[in-house]
């Protein structure tokens, strides 16, 4: 049995009414503000519009829908697998992809991307990063833009920043999701994707932490610090052995000990924290902890997040207060932009403070390098001293290997010329074939004009016979000799253009056979001189082949060029042949015409007279 689902649209009708977009869905039932179910036990109405966001795709639906308010749905088919965090569905993407059209909002000079993301796959190019993309887990990545800098965020954690030069350039193509027109099958990643968002503005790091929360097990990331450790749980928490190597974290004024492999981090051995948003580096990976939390300082800390997990508004002894009545909105979307202008400002700070401390831990390095250079100094000016002699070594060998090239590299030229010679041949032949092709197709006309020449004859034979039988007998015996006179001029013409073909044919065979000879004289002889005189016998070969070349162009362009010229004489002779038979039998005609119609008249005079 299969069942029809409708969809029904929401939209607020009235002044500020906007059109539907084309890429709109096609609704079955249209609702103009609201729809109440059992006596409005249950309303149904359109999601709020968060500020700055442009796009949200869910992936729950069978098409790309937007959910944000703004009309932006995409296009293609969702392949639908199992949800992140175990609501709704997700997308899979494997040699597909959505795409949203354009519009105005998406050029906005600063934007914003979240999205949850499930690898199934490993990549084949990669970029290391600081944090480790483990496959088979649910990640939170965020993209953020702010005037010149890009920021890259990884489960709420910022992973890497960017600084770039000039304004961010816009332009009309569609945002495409999971992969581009004509590289699916280049570009493949396997994945599936939740929870697409797109915004307008640059997010701050609260917000990016606060979405990030469910793919860290509800923990916000400013209290997860990652840190590679080699100790156990029990010796970083509660011992004190100074042998342990771990790295101390400081949480506010409670001190946490998280007792986590690199693998299990995510991240390589480093020197230094990867986030110290709110704490610092109380020792390096590579020094013994000197200070270890008490039990009783980890169970007030403790205490302190199941108070705050209780009781969100608790902090501090303070309790919650009324929230603000609803002001304007275009205030409220300035102060969260300063807000997030602010947060991107702190951040740029403490990237600051970072690259500072990175700084003086270079020069410290740089200082020791300059110590070691100055212990190896000798060992380098001997290992250079070994790097020439291993170069004149690589050099002689080079110019040994470039002798051999030279000498492969006359064979193969050796061998090009016997080619082109044969190349010559065969061009030979096929002009040769050509031209008795020529010779055929100008007999063939010469025939097709006799009979044309006949045809006429017959028709004026028919006219001349009407007139009169004895003038028809008289022109007949006349056309007689004259077919019998040119039969045998065309007899005599074929047989002296066989026999000239012969010749021609005969004479160039006989060169050809005796050009042959010579040139396989010829490279026999170069083949027994070739260990002695290689250059000076190729440039011989070349010229003699050069010459050889343009003397049989310049024979056969002569024979062609005779043979062109007799077949033009030919011809101006047999169509010289013809109007003189044309105009003979013209006259003739007109002389038989002129006596007849003499006779007619003088009969007809005598009729009269008598």
């Amino acid at each position: 049995m299969r069942h029809f689902i409708p969809i029904v649209c929401f939209s607020l009708l009235g002044a500020n009414a906007e059109p539907l977009p084309a890429n709109s869905p096609v609704c079955d039932v249209a609702v103009e503000t609201a729809l109440c179910l059992h006596n409005a036990e249950k309303i149904l109405m359109p999601d709020a519009r968060p500020y700055g966001m442009e796009v949200h795709l869910t992936f729950d639906e069978s098409r790309p829908l937007d959910t944000s308010g703004k009309k932006n749905h995409g296009s293609g088919e969702v392949m639908a697998a199992a949800g992140i965090g175990g609501v709704g569905s997700s997308g899979l993407f494997r040699n597909n992809y959505v795409y949203v059209p354009s519009s105005e909002s998406f050029k906005s000079a600063d934007f914003s991307y979240t999205f949850f993301v499930y690898l199934l796959e490993d990549a084949k190019s990669r970029l290391d990063g600081r944090i480790k993309v483990v496959l088979g887990t649910t990640g939170s990545a965020a993209l953020v833009r702010h005037q010149n800098r890009m920021r890259l965020y990884v489960d709420g954690i910022l992973d890497s920043s960017l600084v770039t030069e000039g304004s961010t350039k816009t332009n009309d193509l569609p945002l495409f999701v999971g992969g581009a027109p004509y590289a699916e099958n280049v570009c493949d990643m396997p994945m599936l994707l939740d929870e697409f968002r797109m915004f307008s503005y640059a997010l701050g790091r609260d917000h990016i932490q606060a979405e990030a929360s469910i793919a860290l097990g509800g923990v916000e990331p400013s209290f997860l610090h990652i840190g590679c450790t080699n100790c156990k749980y029990r010796e970083a928490s509660y011992g004190t052995h100074r042998r342990t190597k771990c790295v101390l974290v400081c949480v506010g004024t409670m001190a946490l000990h998280t007792p986590v492999s690199a693998a299990a981090c995510g991240v390589k051995p480093v020197g230094m924290l990867q986030t110290s948003e709110h704490g610092e580096m109380l020792c390096s990976p590579d020094e013994d902890c000197l200070d270890v939390p008490s039990e009783g300082r980890m169970r007030d800390f403790f205490s302190f997040l199941d108070q705050t997990a209780s009781d969100s508004h608790y902090y501090a002894g303070q309790r919650p207060k009324k929230p603000n009545s609803p002001g304007n909105a275009t205030s409220t979307a300035g102060l969260l932009s300063k807000i997030s202008a602010l947060e991107v400002e702190l951040e740029d700070k403490e990237h600051n403070l970072k690259t500072l401390r990175e700084l003086r831990e270079r020069e410290k390095l740089q200082e020791e390098r300059l110590r070691k250079q100055l212990q190896y100094q000798m060992q380098g000016e001997l290992n250079r001293t070994t790097e020439k002699y291993e170069q004149q070594c690589r050099k002689q060998q080079e110019l040994l290997s470039q002798l051999q090239d030279e000498k492969k590299d006359m064979a193969s030229r050796y061998e090009r010329l016997a080619e082109e010679m044969r190349d010559l041949e065969r061009r030979f032949a096929a002009k040769t074939a050509e031209l008795h092709k020529q010779y055929g197709r100008e007999l063939e006309r010469q025939r097709r004009a006799l009979l044309s020449g006949e045809k006429m004859k017959k028709q004026l034979e028919e006219e001349l016979v009407a007139q009169r039988t004895a003038v028809q007998r008289q022109m007949e015996e006349a056309f007689e000799v004259e077919r019998s006179q040119h039969r045998q001029e065309i007899r005599a013409l074929k047989e002296s253009f066989e026999t000239e073909l012969e010749k021609e044919r005969d004479a160039l065979a006989a060169k050809h056979k005796q050009q042959t000879a010579k040139w396989e004289a010829q490279a026999s002889d170069g083949k027994k001189r070739l260990q002695g005189e290689i250059a000076k016998a190729r440039e011989e070969e070349q010229q003699r082949l050069k010459e050889v070349t343009a003397q049989l162009l310049s024979q056969l362009e002569q024979q062609r060029n005779k043979h062109l010229q007799e077949m033009q004489q030919t011809e101006a002779a047999a169509k010289a042949k013809e109007n003189e038979l044309t105009i003979q039998m013209n006259k003739e005609k007109e002389t038989a015409i002129r006596e007849a119609t003499e006779r007619i008249k003088e009969e007809m005079q005598a009729e009269t007279h008598k």
